[in-house]
């Protein structure tokens, strides 16, 4: 008994410095008691300034917006020293457009493709990046093929929706989402190529980089979250791919590879 109630102690004291992180010392308190007393207003999203800037973005709570909202802007787990800054960079599971303001921010000349496939992800990105022209929404997932995908929610949080094929989903599973592949963004958005790809796709990077993947060579870098911890293999097929990336660095969760500038 002393022992879970030591764990429970932590736990709490682990969210109380998330929410400190995320809104202050006081908003921390406020916002953390507000999502344990008021379930229902777990998903309203609120405002909170990002740090260093005028701008504010929306959060959601008790959600887990306010993890990564800290691993964005406070770890700055994209804050990689590139060889030289990217014109067109494509995020690739972009959540709620937080990591999409982040690179619009720090990269204000490049334009920013931001996919997305859960339709409540993608209404808050849409809000959170509809100050930032050089910054497009797309709800969409990032795939090897075109098809429609199902949407697979595992009880995780909302930033660990998954897409399956239709084939290989379970009973129940309905919403669906567009599919593109990098071919596809290269022609209707970055027909001289991605100078960065951002890749938090829970884990469909093994699929992505499993299969052929020639447009490889139209990819400057990549910044890359890997889920080998629920589709084993991941690192596997993703470093197997990029190995002709002569640059690597590791962020918290984060890997960039790059190719040298010329």
């Amino acid at each position: 008994m002393i022992r879970n109630l030591r764990l429970r102690s932590h736990d709490a004291a682990a969210k109380m410095r998330e929410y400190r992180l995320c809104f202050g010392w006081m908003g921390g308190l406020s916002q953390c008691a507000m999502a344990v007393a008021v379930p229902k207003l777990r998903d309203r999203p609120v405002p909170v300034a990002v740090p260093g800037t005028s701008m504010s973005v929306l959060v959601r709570p008790g959600t887990t917006d306010i993890a990564v909202f800290n691993t964005t802007f406070r770890s700055e787990q994209y804050g990689f020293v590139l060889p030289s800054d990217p014109t067109v960079i494509v995020d690739a599971g972009a959540y709620t457009g937080l990591s999409s303001v982040y690179f619009a921010l720090r990269y204000p000349a490049a334009r920013i493709i931001a996919l997305e496939p859960s339709q409540s992800n993608y209404e808050l990105l849409c809000r959170n990046t509809e100050n930032l022209p050089n910054v497009t929404a797309v709800q969409a997932a990032l795939w090897i093929n075109n098809e429609r995908l199902v949407l697979d929610d595992p009880n995780e949080g909302a930033w660990a929706f998954r897409i399956k094929q239709p084939a290989l989903a379970v009973d129940g599973s309905s919403a669906t989402v567009r599919a593109m592949t990098i071919p596809d963004i290269r022609r209707e958005f970055a027909p001289d190529g991605i100078g960065l790809l951002k890749l938090d796709i829970e884990g469909s990077e093994l699929d992505l980089f499993r299969a052929p993947h020639d447009w490889l060579s139209g990819v400057g870098a990549i910044f890359a979250e890997l889920h080998d911890r629920f589709r084993p293999g991941c690192a596997r097929a993703f470093f197997r791919a990029v190995d002709d990336f002569p640059i690597e660095a590791w962020r918290g969760e984060a890997v960039m590879v790059a190719r040298a500038s010329e």
